[in-house]
């Protein structure tokens, strides 16, 4: 017998800052930044789905610096079990009460380089 849970809540750290996220059965919540940096520019996407049993993480990672453009993509999965397993820390590596984090297990993951793949590597 599977176990569900009709919501899921939890914290997530995104962009400096923790985030409440609190999902239904098959909703997602997206968070996204697109800023420039010191050799050019820089935005991540992650987004958080709950199945009913678990929160599915995804999270586009793309950049362009001098190097050129770089891209990453990874997927994540953790059970309901583990959406409060890790503690939430503030900047001094404090625990911070009452937060709990999901411990997510990677997936899968890639990478992509645009200037190698120009340049036949």
């Amino acid at each position: 017998m599977n176990k569900q849970s009709t919501k899921a809540v939890f914290w997530v750290y995104f962009d400096g800052a923790f985030h409440h996220v609190k999902l239904a059965k098959d909703e997602e919540k997206t968070f996204h930044f697109n800023r420039d940096c010191d050799e050019g520019w820089e935005a991540k996407t992650c987004t958080y789905t709950f199945d009913g049993e678990g929160v599915f993480f995804e999270c586009w990672a793309r950049e362009q610096d001098c190097d050129g453009r770089h891209e990453s993509l990874e997927t994540y999965y953790a059970p309901l079990s583990k959406l409060a397993a890790l503690d939430c820390k503030d900047e001094d590596g404090e625990i911070i009460p009452g937060m709990k984090r999901p411990e997510f297990e990677k997936e899968k993951a890639s990478q992509r380089d645009h200037y190698a793949e120009a340049a036949g590597y």
